[in-house]
């Protein structure tokens, strides 16, 4: 292409517009090239196109491909080479490419669960310090998320890190994190991160937030909090998750609530949202018709389609957050029960054979007094029951992530954002959820130490590939139950309904009885 060495813009948009690609030396020279750098529509078109020429050499192998910059600094000559970064899981071979690639993951693996996290309590003066790093992330998070394609969430820390596990150093000061999945190149339409934000230091680690849908758990006679629930297919592949509260809901009676990527596709949601992606939809929505046949009908089955449908969904909600609840970002699905409805507050029996019952139905909130030096516990339908802390008492974390699910040559995709989640982390070598424990309800043990109360329900994790661990996230409790127009969970605590069933069971024995007499009296007779 003679007019890169020209220096002729026009002519270069007529020649991709033609369908003719720089090759990778001349596309190394427009972006060293003043005047194309200064029209980059130009590099930018021209990247779009090898981007999908190269989507489409992979076809399924490949998730994603985009152009980046190295992101090195200072700026230099090397600093301006493209590079194309394939997102892949599969073990694909980038030798025919003649552009300059780098093959990454959609999630890496994480070496250890049991990590111990680099945590202190907050004092007084750092809880303020925490909080005015709050009110700058609020001011901040749409603009860099609407900036940077590729940011995956943003949270603060009490501490930065340089270099990559296991090398990491640490240093004390609180800082704004923003994540991405790889911090080697930045996108070639965009500008880098800045340093600070609102006079706060920026620390860019990489890691990602993944929803906890998956796996696998029992069949219930009954239904109990804990067990795994599942919606319709789509393709070859199942919404799943754990059914978390039980609740008296004003207008759609005794229901179950979960995550709403537990029980719908990405398909369905998509499907389901308005035009800003965001999700608010309410029974009889869900009833998909396609050619006067019902394509989808919104069932929630348990533990899959083979052990039978329990319930129908009749609310769904998943937006970034709103006024109503405080700015708290939502994932959630409720579903009115219509077979094997639950009988009381019990868990299932659990993997570590332990259990929960919740019978008050009570809820707590964040912030308070000593929140993060409390133990809390979860039961999920993967790994059952398990111990956890809270990161911060402020609900400081924002992440994002695309569900994609790919069937043949199709593909079907969702984008879940939510502000201002919390973040737990283990106490001990399990993990404190893992994929199937989306939906599962968290709680502490009040002030007795007996008493279960909900602060929080699963939705992810949070991949830390700087530190090599996983934590756990979790939306808080108050928001739920503020777009739910609920005060809490149903409460099994007054013994009404083993009080009826005791009753009952006398009135049984009674007219057993009366019957045996009568039979005995016809007899003698």
């Amino acid at each position: 292409m003679s007019c890169i060495g020209n220096e002729d813009v026009n002519q270069a948009q007529k020649l991709l517009q033609a369908g003719v690609l720089p090759n990778a030396e001349e596309l190394d020279k427009m972006c060293h090239t003043s005047v194309f750098r200064l029209n980059s529509d130009v590099i930018i078109q021209a990247c779009t196109q090898i981007c999908k020429d190269i989507q489409c050499k992979y076809d399924e192998f490949v998730e994603d491909v985009w152009p980046g910059l190295p992101a090195t600094e200072p700026r230099n000559d090397d600093s301006e080479l493209c590079t194309f970064i394939v997102v892949s899981d599969e073990n694909i071979d980038l030798s025919e490419i003649t552009y300059r690639c780098v093959k990454i993951p959609s999630k890496r693996n994480v070496g250890s669960y049991n990590k111990e996290t680099y945590h202190t309590a907050f004092s007084p003066r750092q809880l303020n310090e925490l909080k005015k790093v709050e009110k700058i992330i609020h001011e901040h998070e749409q603009t860099l998320m609407d900036k940077h394609k590729f940011l995956t969430m943003i949270s603060a820390s009490q501490y930065r890190c340089s270099g990559q596990t296991p090398n990491v150093q640490i240093t004390d000061g609180f800082c704004i994190v923003l994540w991405v999945q790889y911090k080697g190149y930045v996108p070639i339409d965009e500008e880098p991160f800045k340093k600070q934000y609102g006079g706060v230091d920026v620390d860019v680690r990489e890691g990602s937030f993944h929803p906890f849908t998956g796996a696998a758990d029992e069949y219930q006679d009954y239904l109990k909090m804990g067990c795994k629930i599942s919606g319709e297919p789509e393709g070859n592949k199942t919404p799943k998750g754990t059914l978390g509260g039980l609740i008296e809901h004003p207008k759609y009676g005794f229901c179950g609530v979960t995550s709403a990527h537990c029980v719908l596709s990405p398909a369905e949601m998509k499907r389901l949202s308005c035009e800003n992606g965001e999700l608010k939809a309410e029974y009889p929505s869900f009833i998909h018709i396609i050619d006067d046949e019902i394509a989808y009908r919104g069932d929630v089955y348990q533990p899959d389609q083979n052990g039978g449908k329990v319930g129908s969904l009749v609310k769904a909600v998943c937006h970034k957050g709103n006024e109503k609840t405080n700015n708290v970002g939502l994932d959630i699905a409720v579903f009115r029960f219509s077979d094997r409805f639950p009988k009381s507050a019990d868990f299932p029996v659990s993997k570590n054979v332990d259990t929960l019952n919740y019978t008050s139905g009570k809820t707590v909130g964040f912030p308070r007094p000593m929140a993060s030096e409390e133990e809390l516990i979860k039961f999920g339908m993967k790994t059952g029951l398990t111990r956890g802390k809270l990161e911060s008492e402020i609900a400081l974390l924002s992440v994002r992530q695309d569900l994609r699910w790919k069937h043949g040559r199709g593909q079907s995709k969702y984008r879940i954002h939510l502000n201002r989640q919390l973040e737990f982390s283990n106490i001990n070598q399990q993990q404190f959820a893992d994929f199937g424990d989306s939906g599962a309800l968290v709680f502490s043990r009040g002030h007795n130490g007996q008493d279960l109360l909900c602060v929080g329900m699963v939705v992810g994790g949070k991949y830390d590939y700087t530190e090599n661990k996983v934590s756990c996230v979790v939306t808080p409790i108050t928001a739920i139950l503020k777009e739910l127009d609920v005060t809490g969970f149903k409460n099994f605590e007054s013994g009404k309904l083993q009080a009826d069933v005791g009753e009952i069971r006398a009135d049984v024995r009674d007219i057993k009885e009366m019957l045996t007499r009568r039979g005995w009296e016809c007899d003698i007779s």
